[in-house]
């Protein structure tokens, strides 16, 4: 387990990296170019999404990998 002296070093290490960063950055506004609504998810978006997930993680097998080329056009 870290000692108290551990710990403080990584907060102080971590403090001034995050000086540095701020320094450095090139970035002055903090938000979101593109402020317009997207569209909304349907429940056909969510299922599509799942089933595809759901064939990802089948083609983890190597057998069924080569078969799970057909399956996504």
């Amino acid at each position: 387990m870290a000692s108290d002296v551990d710990v403080l070093l990584g907060e102080e290490k971590a403090l001034r990296r995050m000086e540095q960063a701020l320094e450095t950055s090139q970035v002055e506004v903090d938000e979101y170019q593109d402020q317009e609504q997207a569209a909304d998810l349907t429940r056909r978006d969510i299922n599509i999404m799942a089933l595809r997930t759901l064939l990802l993680q089948a083609s983890f097998n190597y057998e069924r990998m080569q078969a799970g080329a057909g399956c996504m056009d």
